[in-house]
């Protein structure tokens, strides 16, 4: 079930991250660095107020939904929580209107509450899905949300809307798929649902809020340091960064964690915590055969991908800080989509409020400090050392919420495999480009796929045996096909090789014949089975079944079968 989830999220998210670097490549080509620095202001907001407001709430739908007794009362408690979230919104954004002094700040403020309304009920949406565990429509959802965006977003960009047209872009591209997935369930729910449901949500939710909001301030405390050290420009480009390693990070790794989060809540109310540790152990490796290689290797491909995907104007900063920011935000994968499982299962979600409380002044401090001295780069510099401290602490806390299993071997497997890649592919000679970029992806997968072969990482082996078990059978059901579509392979004719067929394998039935027939066949066949000719071999229909069960049947009055 892990893999199959897995696979299907992965399908969709490879589609994302290359419309979002396309994105990227649009924006940086039709935007000024200050211009671009605007939008990533009021999208870092945005971001941060869904972090702060709404991502408890998400969270929640994931971990209290299958448990729910009545899931109409749970659904409509958990829509009660979003309007009085929006209503909080809309006032804050009038407040904001009222005291900017431009008309042009005024707009970014408009349309960033646009954004976040419908990215927040979008979120909602999607994680209603992941909890059902119906990762195709989740998929499509998304699909559709990436596609609406890039495509608004770049036509209103190129239409002269500049940054605001991005941003209604992406308001718009999440609010159609979030209002026409799960109509059909939201409008069957009990709006405000009932005591016991929001009693429920809020004993569980109101630590994540805390822990959220507080956690969402020391993850966006480098952006707001940068953008008032370095100015809006300097955050345009850290942003830019940041989000080709988010995207990538989340095409790779979040299907893992989309799946194995839910699957482990099913396999602990269903099994227990032996069976829900089995699971995560098999994750876990999973995720690290993944994070590994793509961190450490787009770090390795930085100064390529930034030639071919971000505008002149940006690649200067951007290829010296998405180094640090891949390793960083890789990490920080690990630790959302593993360690924090502890906190959700074993249900002590106050734990994530001392966690982001320590994270909040360790990541204040270094920021500040950081950035001080090494303007932009600090940042990165800053990003790699408190993610390094928070993974190091998160692992301490979580071992008293939930153990989770870690494959220590499968984890020296992985780093070795991962070292041996990069080094190859930082040896491919030549001047950053798409050439340059296309030759390190091939040989720095095929480097690791050969060491993950010989190494054995995560039993594949065993999976590959296993795959290439399965081909005959596939050659078989494909023969079967073809003979059944060839020229000539009417229905008459189907009928007439049926029974043929069904004397050629009765024969043998014939008193002093079919044994020594049969024998002879054998003996001449290196391995001891007989062969027959495969245009004699009927099709698969049913109406060649009755005609080969027809002709099989013996004729009246000639006594039984030998």
């Amino acid at each position: 079930m892990l893999l199959r989830q897995t696979a299907i999220y992965a399908s969709g998210n490879v589609l994302q991250v290359a419309l979002a670097i396309g994105a990227v490549a649009i924006y940086t080509r039709l935007l000024t660095t200050v211009e671009y620095g605007s939008y990533s202001f009021v999208f870092t907001c945005a971001q941060f107020a869904f972090a702060f407001s709404v991502s408890w709430i998400a969270t929640t739908i994931i971990r209290l939904h299958r448990g729910a007794s009545d899931r109409r009362l749970f659904l409509g408690a958990i829509l009660i929580y979003y309007v009085v979230v929006m209503i909080l919104a809309a006032l804050g954004t009038g407040v904001a209107v009222v005291v900017l002094d431009t008309w042009q700040h005024r707009r970014l403020a408009m349309v960033g509450f646009l954004y976040f309304s419908a990215m927040s009920w979008m979120e909602l949406n999607l994680r209603l899905f992941q909890a059902r565990l119906e990762a195709a429509r989740q998929t499509r959802s998304r699909i559709a949300r990436s596609v609406i965006s890039t495509v608004l977003g770049g036509a209103l960009a190129w239409a002269g809307f500049g940054p605001e047209g991005i941003l209604l872009g992406l308001a718009v591209g999440s609010l159609i798929p979030g209002l026409a997935s799960n109509i059909r369930e939201w409008r069957a729910v009990h709006f405000g649902g009932d005591a016991r449901a929001r009693l429920e949500i809020w004993h569980f939710g109101a630590p994540l809020a805390l822990s959220f909001g507080v956690g969402a301030t020391s993850a966006f405390a480098g952006r707001y340091l940068v953008s008032w050290l370095e100015g809006v420009a300097a955050l345009g480009i850290f942003v830019l960064a940041f989000e080709i390693a988010n995207r990538t990070a989340l095409a790779l790794l979040g299907p893992v964690g989309a799946a194995a989060l839910p699957i482990s809540v099913h396999e602990l109310e269903k099994s227990g915590s032996e069976a829900a540790k089995a699971m995560l152990h098999r994750a876990c490796i999973l995720l690290l055969g993944v994070l590994m290689p793509a961190g450490v290797g787009l770090a390795a491909v930085a100064s390529d991908l930034v030639a071919v995907a971000v505008g002149p104007d940006f690649r200067a900063g951007a290829a010296s800080i998405l180094p640090y920011l891949a390793i960083a935000v890789f990490a920080t994968g690990f630790q959302i989509w593993y360690l924090d499982f502890a906190f959700h299962l074993g249900l002590k979600s106050r734990h994530l409020i001392w966690r982001a409380s320590v994270n909040l002044v360790v990541n204040l401090a270094v920021n500040f400090a950081l950035i001080s001295r090494f303007g932009l780069l600090g940042a990165g510099y800053a990003a790699v050392g408190t993610t390094a401290f928070s993974l190091t602490f998160t692992s301490i806390l979580s071992r008293k919420a939930f153990p989770l299993p870690f494959p220590f071997r499968q984890f020296a497997r992985i780093t070795l495999a991962t070292g041996c890649m990069v080094v190859v592919v930082l040896s491919v000679p030549g001047e950053p480009g798409l050439l340059r970029l296309l030759i390190k992806v091939t040989v720095g997968f095929i480097v690791y796929a050969a060491l993950a072969l010989v190494l054995d990482i995560g039993d594949v082996r065993e999976r590959a045996t296993q795959f290439s078990a399965s081909r005959p059978a596939l050659r078989g059901a494909f023969a079967s096909l073809s003979t059944r579509w060839r020229p000539g392979s009417s229905p008459t004719n189907r009928r007439r090789r049926s029974r043929r067929w069904s004397r050629s394998t009765t024969s043998h039935d014939a008193p002093g014949s079919g044994t020594t027939a049969v024998a002879s066949t054998a003996a001449a066949e290196p391995d001891g089975q007989v062969r027959l000719d495969r245009r004699d071999r009927p099709g698969p229909g049913p109406r060649d079944q009755a005609e080969r069960c027809t002709s099989s049947r013996p004729a009246p009055g000639a006594g039984p079968r030998s």
